[in-house]
């Protein structure tokens, strides 16, 4: 019986991961931590009017922080951390 349960613990992990709100999830993480090493091209095209492309490309994670702020936050200490190490 418990292997049973298991494998269906297993199944509705995977059925999850591979739904729309798990590729959301997953997809997120990775674009949001490559602000890290591209910061200073984002700050230079929103604050020294640099390339644009800069500008566009995280676009959809602003909107993000807008809407959930506490991602904001989180950003925000990644950011600081990035930079001062």
């Amino acid at each position: 019986m418990n292997a049973v349960f298991e494998s269906d613990k297993l199944r509705r992990a995977a059925k999850w991961f591979c739904s729309w709100e798990g590729f959301l999830v997953w997809a997120f993480i990775p674009y949001a931590l490559s602000l890290g090493p591209f910061f200073w091209s984002w700050y230079g095209a929103i604050f020294e009017l640099r390339s644009a492309w800069w500008l566009g490309a995280y676009v959809p994670l602003q909107v993000q922080i807008w809407l959930c702020p506490i991602y904001g936050d989180l950003l925000d200490w990644y950011l600081h951390w990035w930079i001062t190490s």
